[in-house]
């Protein structure tokens, strides 16, 4: 919807009581700072205009847009000074947000049923409503008891930023959304915006420094004696036929002299074949990443999934790193690993979609430091089938928990001796017509002046406990380089 005049706009959100069509405040992209003046200019004239009182039976979602030119949004985030603050960027290049503030969150506690929350959010989310997107994750394991620096998170969040910056298939746009609550009186709820916008700034930075960043002390959480104690039994299990495959964690907490600043490091983890996230939603609070991994991406009711397993380093030295792969490659160790993966993933698209194309040969897929075993999959969903179903169905695929699925995570849930929180777990956004989400692995919590890594490793009948240990030192360099790690 592109109207001309701010009254004209108003009048329409307020004599209506259907859903308003996203707002295009300009047809020309304009400079981020005359952005931010027409948005500025149009709420004020809203505030200052006298509407008759209305109230509305449900929530209602007020979506304006306004095209800019190019202007990174990291380096955009990086100069807010919100204390909450969110990231994304797709493995494919083609979507980048950051978003600060917050126009409504829906989060759950221990043990609550996101159910009623996502109802809530697909109400809002109207397929008129243009470039509007929840983002946000949950926990790994819901029932799980949550551990004190994983709280603000909750057993779920999603969130939908006051404002955000996005650059989508090479358009940029500077986005505002409201959510008008039944009773709210309209104007004020113009006046608070304005003030929210007012605290923005348009400047960005040329370049994010991230220092690296002296390390005090280095705590392993199970240490390397428990970890060998940990597959000794599970071999024994395995053995017994009952599993097949189970994904033990460990995680690693540096502690630090003096606060991080970890949106900074988002530059250097950025790499063609991962996603970005980033979720702060308090200050020294911070839950982020680089996964190569998708969970699930829905495009009205096509869905693509990743059976992503198996693990070898990577090397400086071409032939050696083409070696490398190789190895990976012909590996039976780690072919049957990744076809556990690979088997479940089909199995459960067959149950939730009409067709199911999936390419069962993998292929190398190289970050980094490491590379994987990489098989993707694509299906036709049935009508129907929610988002809610499609995260509940298939989180945790066995790349992060183990197979059977229900056996592996009582196991875990037995044994592991720490709270995976949100890592391992479904990260993304949902959209109207879509939604996209990654598997955050690769991951850091970052809680005042400690920082907690993430790694994990599949064990099967053919895994070596040492060997495994290293796997996991290997995935660590994702995130080591930010640090000064002590003498030994």
């Amino acid at each position: 919807m592109d109207f001309h005049l701010p009254n004209e706009m108003l009048q329409h959100i307020v004599q209506t009581e259907s859903v308003v069509p996203s707002i295009v405040l300009s047809v020309e992209p304009l400079a981020l700072i005359d952005a931010f003046a027409l948005l500025e200019q149009t709420l004020q004239t809203w505030s200052d205009t006298p509407v008759p009182s209305v109230s509305w039976s449900s929530s209602r979602l007020i979506h304006l847009q306004i095209p800019v030119v190019s202007v990174d949004p990291l380096l955009w985030l990086a100069q807010q000074p919100q204390a909450e603050k969110i990231f994304w960027s797709d493995r494919e290049g083609s979507l980048s947000l950051a978003g600060v503030g917050v126009a409504k969150r829906l989060q759950g506690s221990l043990g609550s049923s996101m159910s009623q929350d996502m109802k809530q959010m697909q109400e809002l989310l109207h397929p008129e409503l243009v470039g509007v997107r929840f983002l946000g994750g949950m926990r790994f394991d819901s029932m799980r008891e949550v551990s004190p620096s994983w709280e603000p998170w909750g057993s779920y969040a999603w969130t939908l930023p006051r404002f955000s910056l996005e650059e989508s298939d090479g358009h940029m746009t500077f986005h505002c959304s409201v959510v008008l609550e039944p009773g709210a009186k309209i104007e004020l709820v113009w006046q608070q915006i304005c003030q929210e916008l007012s605290s923005l700034t348009w400047v960005t930075e040329e370049h994010l420094l991230a220092p690296r960043l002296p390390v005090h002390r280095r705590i392993d959480l199970p240490e390397r004696p428990t970890w060998c104690a940990i597959l000794e039994d599970t071999f024994l299990r395995l053995a017994e036929g009952h599993l097949k495959k189970i994904v033990w964690a460990r995680e690693t907490e540096l502690q630090l002299s003096t606060t991080p600043e970890p949106l900074a490091w988002l530059p250097k983890l950025r790499h063609p074949d991962t996603f970005l996230f980033y979720f702060q939603p308090q200050r020294d609070r911070v839950f982020l990443g680089a996964s190569p991994e998708r969970l699930f991406s829905r495009s009205m009711r096509e869905i693509s999934c990743d059976a992503l397993a198996g693990t070898t380093s990577r090397s400086l030295h071409p032939e050696v790193d083409q070696e490398l792969g190789e190895a990976l490659l012909n590996s039976s160790k780690d072919r049957y690993e990744q076809k556990l993966v690979f088997d479940a993933l089909e199995s459960m698209l067959q149950e939730l979609c009409e067709t199911v194309d999936a390419e069962r040969e993998p292929v190398l897929r190289k970050l980094r430091h490491v590379q994987h075993l990489w098989s993707p999959l694509h299906g036709r969903l049935k009508p129907g089938v929610t988002e809610l179903e499609l995260l509940q169905y298939l989180h945790p695929t066995p790349a992060v928990g183990g197979y059977p699925k229900h056996r592996a995570l009582e196991m875990l849930a037995g044994r592991e001796p720490f709270d995976r929180g949100w890592y391992a777990a479904p990260v993304g956004w949902i959209g109207p017509h879509g939604s996209d989400f990654a598997v955050a692995i690769r991951s850091a919590l970052v809680h005042e002046k400690q920082v907690f890594l993430y790694t994990g490793a599949g064990i099967i009948p053919d895994s070596q406990s040492l060997l495994e240990w290293q796997e996991l030192e290997e995935k660590l360099k994702t995130f080591l380089g930010f640090f000064a790690m002590p003498s030994s």
